[in-house]
């Protein structure tokens, strides 16, 4: 068997390939997780830390006061209140008469969360992100600006472009 790891795969190569090296032709990596770091301990550990930057930053920084004083509390209160909802994202496609239900959760909030720290263009827009997205414990329409930077990851709005259709955000119990 001929294997190829890419980062964290790298890690999962190697655990292959030390459980039964009789099986393994070849082997490349490249840039590969060490195997003595505990990612699934230090990832959430090193996002909070960035979070806690970006919050520090955002408090010292920011010209819109309102919107962004207290963001580090509201956003562990409004993630804690939502632990274990249901959301619904009703979308009409432009030229379209049925509308097509998105079905999503706060994981898929923080992904987009994620999605834009780890993008080095994008981190300038996830305070806004967060803010938005606390505000959709009601009801929030949604205008994706053309300029917005959601991240690398699928957002519930990645389907929309500018001027394509209305996106409203019902969030269910």
């Amino acid at each position: 068997m001929n294997l190829l790891g890419v980062s964290y795969s790298g890690g999962l190569m190697l655990a292959v390939l030390q459980k039964d090296p009789s099986l393994i032709r070849s082997l490349i990596l490249d840039s590969p997780l060490p195997t003595f770091i505990p990612i699934d301990e230090q990832e959430p550990v090193n996002f909070n830390k960035a979070l806690d930057i970006l919050f520090d930053n955002c408090a010292k920084d920011s010209a819109d006061k309102v919107r962004y004083s207290g963001l580090k509390e509201k956003f562990t209160q409004y993630f804690t209140s939502i632990i274990g909802k249901t959301f619904y994202l009703p979308y009409l496609e432009k030229g379209t008469t049925d509308t097509i239900q998105i079905q999503y959760t706060k994981n898929e909030l923080l992904d987009v969360i994620v999605g834009g720290m780890l993008n080095s263009s994008g981190v300038k827009d996830v305070p806004f992100i967060i803010t938005e997205t606390w505000q959709t414990v009601f009801e929030l329409s949604v205008d994706v600006p053309e300029t917005s930077s959601w991240g690398p990851c699928l957002s519930p709005t990645d389907m929309l472009l500018p001027g394509d259709g209305e996106v409203l955000l019902t969030p269910t119990s």
